[in-house]
C-alpha cells in the first residue's frame, strides 16, 4: 500500500505542480529521470545496493519510484532559480537534496528500503547531487528551454 500511495502522491504533484505550458522541456527533463531510474535499477541488479521491499508487486514498485525520481528532476528545473546569485543557486541545491534524503530517510525508517554492503544514506545523498547535477546540465547545455519557444 505505501507505494501505491506515492504513485498516487507523485501523480497528484505532476497534475498541481507542473507547468503544463513547459511540457515540452520539462519532459524532456523527466525522461532523463526515468532513463536514469531504470539504469540504476538494472546496476543494480548486478551490483544490489539498495533495494526496495513492499507487498505490492514489482512492476508497482517500479512505476511509483520512477514517479517520484521524474517528479523531483521535472520540479528540480522547474524552479530552478537560474537568474539568482550563486549562493541562492546553492541553497537551492542543498534543499532539494536534503529533501531527497529525507525521502529515503521515510522510504528506510518505514521498512520499504534497505541498503546493502557499504550503502549508507550518504552515498545516496551524494547520488542525489550528482543527479541533480545532471538534470541541470542537460537542460543548460542542450538548451531544452527552446523547445518550449514557440
Amino acid at each position: 500500500m505505501f507505494f501505491s500511495g506515492m504513485f498516487v502522491l507523485a501523480l497528484t504533484g505532476y497534475l498541481v505542480l507542473v507547468d503544463g505550458r513547459r511540457w515540452r522541456s520539462l519532459s524532456f527533463i523527466g525522461l532523463i529521470a526515468l532513463a536514469l531510474a531504470l539504469i540504476a535499477e538494472l546496476v543494480g541488479q548486478v551490483y544490489p545496493a539498495w533495494d526496495f521491499v513492499g507487498e505490492e508487486k514489482w512492476l508497482f514498485i517500479s512505476l511509483s519510484n520512477a514517479s517520484v525520481y521524474t517528479l523531483c528532476a521535472v520540479l528540480f528545473i522547474q524552479w530552478y532559480p537560474f537568474n539568482r546569485v550563486k549562493w541562492q543557486r546553492f541553497a537551492y541545491w542543498v534543499a532539494w537534496t536534503t529533501l531527497s534524503g529525507a525521502l529515503e530517510v521515510v522510504y528506510t525508517r518505514t521498512g520499504h528500503m534497505i541498503y546493502f554492503e557499504n550503502w549508507t544514506l550518504w552515498h545516496s545523498y551524494a547520488a542525489d547531487w550528482l543527479l541533480f547535477w545532471i538534470y541541470y546540465q542537460c537542460y543548460r547545455c542542450f538548451q531544452i528551454e527552446k523547445l518550449d519557444k514557440k
